[in-house]
Formats: structure tokens, C-alpha cells, sequence
């Protein structure tokens, strides 16, 4: 069927496909605490501030994050308003560019079957497909530091003996690796330095040391870079460089904000959370000898890039799921490689690869379908959590029912159906089945599944804050950390700690006893009532969910 396209009618496809897949339900869940309401915020005080130069929080310079990706949001929220829809549709367009990507990499290298294979398998996997449905930084970094290596593929892939090296595909990766700092950072540069050195390093018997490519690159991504952090420095100093430099070296060094994981979990987690591409990619590491030299060389490419993630990230004392999103590309690349392989080139499939995709497949399938039936009958267990907190968030009333074990049902059904093609030589009607299953059902997960968990996280809090929008009041949240606070409240900079007046902790303290001149309202965790309730002469307000709502009244003169 796609023989007789035009590339120009596949692209159109794609286009409308990931329309589809990434852009429904955006706006109908609250942001998440803390990246997706943290990016969001800083992109409502870039609006309310005018000042587009300079990353803020709480009207604060927010030294964590370079400002790319809190442009776009701001692009987008000059467009459709200040809300989650706005704060999400950024990384639905990123995710349609990626699936565009991908399939112009696998079309020119190998096919058009295994491109629009490669487009299917990232769409259809459960990590890789939700994450371009949220409001976080990392779909913009992972494309930006995959187009680099693109580029440096391309290097390799287009030089001469006579030049020794390819100008423009070099240049080109240093935009994309510069554009990636911009985004989070210098890991940017590192995670693209450390796949080259790699390849380097794998193919040094016949491929010179790059000393002259990789200084023109390093000249590139600092000249890209430099845009901002430059214009930073001029303005301000090195006020932010230092404390931007601090930050990430304790992200490096220690277990930030109670990330710290084991030296397993980024394996693990992309393991479990690629189904299916990560039970299919492993026959994809086999070397074949049908491969030509440019499809051994994008296979090794993806290889390194594998391995430079999850090692990096293994390293890095601070774990996060989406820190290891990068690794999404390869995973779905050597799963695709596989099914090509099988399905358009006729090479038998592997029995651990069904196995594998079984044991993934259904455990997914019970977990989706159990927690709808446990959540009914949480009276008979809830009990038995100890923490107060959590068993607050518990008794939120989300209703669910038995219609939202349905996708956890429908993904066993599919997994088993193509299990059995598979066993039965049916390796095309097995792909079908499987990936036509886990992109629906991955689908349908956001609609069921997002909005009850939101409601059981956090909305209580975020109907709180959202009712104090646009009154003349203070709100502070005790005892923990959200910036749910200030998008909610649409906060204005008069409601902050006055600049070079103030701290963060001279204000809390004046908050709560010193002499305020409009209400104050504050929140804390329900396990914390008793250190904060004096403070604010016993004014609670409200109770729910796990959180206490206070206010506290200025003095009657």
C-alpha cells in the first residue's frame, strides 16, 4: 500500500496520525506536580513580567533550567491561553516532528517499511508515546540530541578520503547539540560528546580521531548556547551560571529532592515502560551479515546511544524517569529493526521475543485492569496504609468503575491474540495485532486513568489555590514543595517575597506571625498540622484529601 504514496501523502499520514494520538485530552487534567506545572510557571511569570531574557519562579531567577522549552510554552500560551492545554501542546508538536524523524531516517537508511514501522513502535509504546502528551522538558531535549547524532551519522556516512570530513553535517549537529543546552543544560553536550568518542572508539581501526570535526562542533554548540548564557552574563552577571553550574553538579553528585535510586532503576524502568519495543529490541543487537554498511553503522549508532543513557544516568546519583527518555530512541529503532526484519524480509522470529512480549503484555494488562477493581473496594484495605498523608489522598472521591478495567482487559486480549500469530508463523498478522492493541489501549490510558489519579495526587490542593485567583491575599504552602501555588492562584508579583527585601524563609516567617496586610492562606500536609497550627492561631478552614487549608487575618487596628 505504500508503494503506491507519494512521500508527501505518507508525511500527510503521520501528520494526521500524531494530531490524533498526541493532541486529545491535553487540556483536561491539571498539571502535574512539580515539572509540568514547574516549566508552565515560569513560562505564565515570563507573560506577566514582559521580561523574556531571564527564567523565574515565584518571581525569583530560576537557575535549574535554561529557557528553550519555556519559550515555546510562552509561544503557546500567547496563542491558546494560559492553561494546560497550552502548557502540553509543545511537546504534541514535538512529538509529531519525532515521529516525522524517525521515519525519514528509517525510509532513507533502509526502507519505507521499516520507517513507518520505527513511527509505529515509538507511538505504540506506553513511556515513549505519553510523554508527548505532557508538559515536561525532555521530548524537546531528546530531539534535539537525537538530530545531532543524526548528523554525525550523516558525517561519517557522506565523508570522503579526500576531505577527511563533511563540513555541514557537523555544523548542523552542533546547532542541534547547542539548541539541546539551551533546552536543559550541558549534559546536552555531553551525552552527544560521549556517544561520538564511543563510535570513535568502536571503529578507531578505520576512522580517524575526529580532533578537527569535534572542535568546529564544540565552537558550534557554544556559539548556539552562548545566545542566552551570554546575554545572561551581560545582563546579570554570573549570578546564574554559578548557581545553574552548583545545581547540576548536585543533580551528579547526590540524590536530589528524593530521587535517589538504586544503580538498576533506569534499566528497569525501560524495561517495563517501553513495552513493547523493549521486548522485542534484544533480537535487533544480533549482527547480520544481510545489513549493508550504512545500516550497520545506524544500528551501531543506536547501540552507543543505548548505552551511553542508561550508563550516564546509571551514574548520576539523582534518578528520574524521564531522565533516561533519550534511550527511547534506540529502543524503538532496534524493536523496528526487528519487525522488519521479520515481517518484510521474512527472517524467522525469535521465541524469547514472544515470550518477552507475553510476560510484559500481560503483566501490564493486570496492572491496568486490577487498579480500577482495587480503587472500588478500597474500604477493604485502606487501612492498612500508614501514612496519613497518602491515606488522605485516598479517600479523594474518585468514582471508578468497572468500564475502567477495560484497557487493562483489551491489552491482555490483543497480547495473547498475538502471541498466538506469532507461534502460528504469522508474523505480520502478529505485528498488526500488537501494535494496533498498545497504541489503543496506550490511548486510552490518559482519558480513564489521568484524571482520577490527579484527583487523588493533588486536585484538592489545586481547587484550593485556583479558588484564591485574583484575590488580594498571600498563599504559602508549609512543609513541602509545589509550584501548583503560583499557576493556580495566577500569582502576582506583589503576592511574592519582595525582591532584595526578603528571603523565601524571611517571608514564610512573616507570613505567618508578623504584621500582614491582606489574608494569608496556607497549606501543609496533614501529618504537619501540629508544628504549623500554632503559627497561625489555630485558623483551619478545611480539610481534605491529606491536605489542611489555614488562613490567617491581618491585626484590626
Amino acid at each position: 500500500m505504500t508503494g503506491r504514496l507519494s512521500e508527501r501523502s505518507i508525511c500527510l499520514l503521520i501528520v494526521l496520525a500524531g494530531i490524533a494520538l498526541f493532541m486529545p485530552f491535553l487540556g483536561a487534567v491539571h498539571l502535574f506536580d512539580w515539572d509540568e506545572i514547574n516549566f508552565a510557571e515560569a513560562a505564565r511569570e515570563m507573560i506577566v513580567t514582559g521580561d523574556y531574557t531571564r527564567v523565574q519562579i515565584d518571581y525569583a531567577p530560576f537557575w535549574e533550567k535554561p529557557p528553550l522549552f519555556i519559550w515555546a510554552q510562552v509561544a503557546s500560551m500567547k496563542v491558546f491561553g494560559v492553561n494546560e492545554f497550552a502548557a502540553r501542546f509543545p511537546n504534541a508538536v514535538v512529538g509529531i516532528i519525532t515521529l516525522l524523524v524517525v521515519y525519514g531516517i528509517g525510509r532513507r537508511v533502509y526502507d519505507r517499511r521499516l520507517g513507518l514501522l520505527w513511527a509505529l513502535v515509538y507511538a505504540g509504546s506506553l513511556l515513549p508515546g505519553f510523554y508527548f502528551r505532557s508538559g515536561i522538558i525532555d521530548p524537546l531535549f531528546n530531539l534535539t540530541i537525537f538530530l545531532a547524532i543524526h548528523q554525525l551519522f550523516k558525517h561519517y556516512e557522506t565523508a570522503s578520503e579526500e576531505s577527511r570530513w563533511n563540513w555541514k553535517p557537523v555544523l548542523l549537529a552542533g546547532v542541534f547539540a547547542g539548541l539541546a543546552v539551551l533546552t536543559k543544560g550541558p549534559v546536552g553536550y555531553l551525552l552527544v560528546a560521549v556517544s561520538w568518542g564511543a563510535y570513535w572508539l568502536a571503529r578507531r581501526s578505520v576512522v580517524r580521531f575526529p580532533l578537527v570535526p569535534a572542535l568546529a562542533f564544540t565552537a558550534v554548540v557554544a556559539a548556539v548556547a552562548g545566545l542566552w548564557f551570554g546575554l545572561e552574563l551581560a545582563l546579570h552577571g554570573t549570578w546564574f551560571i554559578s548557581r545553574f553550574t552548583a545545581y547540576q553538579i548536585r543533580l551528579l553528585t547526590t540524590g536530589d529532592a528524593g530521587h535517589g535510586q538504586p544503580v538498576y532503576y533506569h534499566p528497569v524502568i525501560l524495561f517495563l515502560g517501553c513495552f513493547p519495543a523493549s521486548a522485542i529490541m534484544f533480537a535487533g543487537l544480533k549482527r547480520r551479515s544481510s545489513d549493508s554498511a550504512r545500516e550497520r553503522d545506524l544500528k551501531l549508532w543506536m547501540v552507543i546511544l543505548l548505552c551511553v543513557v542508561v550508563v550516564v544516568f546509571s551514574a548520576v546519583k539523582t534518578k528520574i524517569v524521564h531522565y533516561s527518555s533519550l534511550a527511547y530512541f534506540p529502543i524503538t529503532f532496534l524493536a523496528a529493526y526487528v519487525l522488519y526484519k521479520t515481517a518484510a524480509l521474512g527472517e524467522p522470529w525469535k521465541r524469547h521475543a514472544t515470550g518477552l512480549v507475553a510476560l510484559l503484555g500481560v503483566l501490564w494488562g493486570v496492572v491496568l485492569a486490577a487498579l480500577p477493581l482495587l480503587m472500588m473496594h478500597k474500604e477493604r484495605w485502606i487501612a492498612l496504609v500508614k501514612d496519613p498523608f497518602a491515606r488522605g489522598n485516598l479517600e479523594a472521591p474518585a468514582v471508578w468503575t468497572y468500564w475502567d478495567a477495560l484497557p487493562g482487559v483489551l491489552l491482555i486480549a490483543g497480547v495473547i491474540a498475538a502471541v498466538v500469530r506469532f507461534k502460528q508463523a504469522e508474523p505480520r498478522k502478529a505485528i498488526a495485532w500488537l501494535l494496533a492493541t498498545t497504541t489503543v489501549v496506550f490511548l486510552a490510558i490518559l482519558p480513564v486513568f489521568a484524571p482520577r489519579i490527579e484527583m487523588i495526587t493533588q486536585r484538592a490542593a489545586v481547587e484550593f489555590y485556583r479558588g484564591l485567583s485574583g484575590q488580594q491575599c498571600y498563599l504559602k504552602t508549609l512543609g513541602f514543595k509545589s509550584y501548583a501555588a503560583y499557576f493556580y492562584m495566577d500569582k502576582r508579583p506583589d503576592q511574592s517575597a519582595p525582591a532584595g527585601v526578603m528571603s523565601s524563609e524571611e517571608f514564610e516567617s512573616w507570613l505567618l506571625e508578623g504584621d500582614i496586610d491582606r489574608p494569608a492562606y496556607f497549606v501543609c500536609k496533614i501529618q504537619d498540622v501540629a508544628k504549623y497550627a500554632q503559627h497561625v492561631k489555630k485558623k483551619e478552614i478545611a480539610r481534605r484529601n491529606g491536605f489542611v487549608f489555614f488562613r490567617r487575618d491581618p491585626a484590626t487596628k
